[in-house]
């Protein structure tokens, strides 16, 4: 029997275009892959947390109408609201104040509405500095007769807390017992001399409102350009279980339900995700959006506000520390007087963050006297944002109230728990003048229809007071 050999040609360049085909294959199907969650992304689709988010807040189609239908007219509450006043640096009638005024460089003393002893700021820090008081509404948190500090050994007499970084008190001493005449150690506190420090240190008692703001002082006793309501009855039929229409400027309730009555508020906080956004991380942080992208905080902030990005909500809230951030989020609001709300998560999935239609309009106020960038970004009707890849991204704002040109700003949400919830201001006539109004609706199934009947009732409801 033969053996029979058997020659084998291997033919090496077929072999390497193969493998060249099937590595262009390879790396084709991973720019495919890269890219579908950026088009995706693009068109709205996001994951599903975000996704829930934009099909949740649906926006209406149209601009609001002010003026279709008859409406019935209302009770009213006619008062200037007292929690509005007392944001704005009015003196309560009733109770201790602490009011600081940054211009005058005063800080005053207030029982029952009365002023019973002013004293002289020795020094307080900047308006421009980083350690600046913002205005705004505080309370006593606790005091000490002296504290020191452990790394620097400086004493701070009569040491008044407001806030976790602001503080009043005497005029801080050295170690060795000099008498520090300066800023210094005294980031973030305003020092009186000790004689009046050790005043308000005996005044000054846990919970106390205190206020800081620039310029003169309101007091409680009504408001000349408050608008007189002609009408009164039933109110008017929405589908809201509460809400509040306010006079920002003049603090004047025009129609309410439910004020004080706690709902879930769902994306509308992200208005409050924003503000402490602004105030934890510095503007030129890059921080990575769930697209993938790299993204500045000002960039973010449309893609959170028009978009209700919860991805957006919760990168934001891991860039600090999510659970620290929320923390600052119910810091915050109880900062500037919102006593009856509280937040579990920074995107509003989360039926445990609830407030009242009371508290969401002392947020309205603060937003439009002290973070008007905010509502601008809301008010926006289209915005294009671009990473730092260069990546553009074009953003077309949810509620389409922004056509509307009576719009100055706002937040739309709805989850199953809060129905559908709306914080809105609008500049709109009133009387024989334009006035700033918000409007505040939770619990809604209609909110556009529900805008439109509330704020066509003061339309039609009120004149100017001679």
């Amino acid at each position: 029997m033969r053996n029979r050999s058997r020659t084998i040609t291997i033919d090496l360049r077929g072999i390497k275009f193969t493998l060249q085909v099937i590595f262009a294959l390879t790396v084709l199907w991973g720019v495919v892959q890269a890219t579908v969650p950026v088009v995706r992304y693009a068109r709205g689709s996001f994951d599903e947390t975000s996704a829930t988010a934009y099909q949740n807040d649906t926006p209406v189609n149209t601009p609001v109408e002010w003026a279709l239908e008859t409406i019935d007219p209302s009770n009213v509450a006619t008062n200037t609201d007292s929690a509005l006043l007392a944001l704005r640096g009015a003196v309560p009638k009733t109770g201790k104040f602490i009011r600081v005024n940054t211009e005058a460089m005063t800080v005053g003393l207030y029982t029952e509405g009365v002023l019973v002893e002013e004293f002289d700021i020795v020094h307080i820090p900047p308006t421009d500095s980083p350690d600046a008081i913002p205005e705004g509404s505080y309370s006593i948190m606790s005091k000490e007769a002296t504290k020191l500090s452990t790394l620097t050994l400086v004493r701070f007499p009569q040491y008044v807390r407001f806030d976790d970084r602001f503080a009043i008190h005497g005029r801080p001493t050295q170690a060795g017992g000099e008498v520090q005449t300066g800023g210094g150690a005294t980031e973030g506190s305003i020092v009186l001399e000790d004689t009046n420090a050790a005043k308000v240190y005996t005044f000054a008692e846990k919970g106390v409102p205190l206020y800081v703001k620039k310029g003169a002082l309101d007091v409680m006793q009504g408001n000349e350009d408050s608008l007189d309501l002609e009408s009164g009855g039933a109110l008017p039929a929405t589908s809201a279980r509460g809400y509040l229409v306010t006079d920002l400027e003049t603090g004047q309730v025009y129609l309410e339900k439910e004020r004080d009555s706690m709902f879930p508020i769902a994306s509308i906080t992200k208005f409050v995700t924003a503000a402490v956004a602004s105030t934890l991380i510095p503007h030129t942080d890059e921080i990575k959006a769930p697209n993938g992208e790299q993204y500045r905080l000002g960039d973010l902030q449309y893609l959170l506000l028009l978009r209700s990005d919860n991805g957006v909500a919760n990168a934001l809230a891991a860039h600090v520390g999510t659970r620290e951030f929320i923390s600052h989020m119910n810091t915050f609001v109880a900062s500037i007087g919102m006593e009856h709300t509280r937040f579990a998560d920074p995107s509003g999935l989360s039926p445990q963050n609830l407030s009242t239609t009371q508290d969401l309009t002392l947020l309205a106020k603060y937003l439009y006297e002290s973070a008007p960038f905010i509502l601008d970004i809301s008010s926006e009707e289209n915005m294009t944002i671009t990473s730092s890849d260069g990546m553009r991204l074009a953003l077309e704002n949810q509620n389409k109230l922004a056509a509307d040109p009576h719009f100055r700003g706002g937040k739309l949400g709805f989850t199953d728990e809060a129905g559908q919830t709306s914080l809105a201001i609008f500049s709109i006539p009133v009387g024989n003048q334009v006035r700033p109004v918000s409007v505040a609706i939770l619990g809604s199934s209609d909110w556009k229809q529900d805008t439109r009947t509330l704020l066509r009732w003061v339309l039609e409801n009120t004149k100017t007071r001679y």
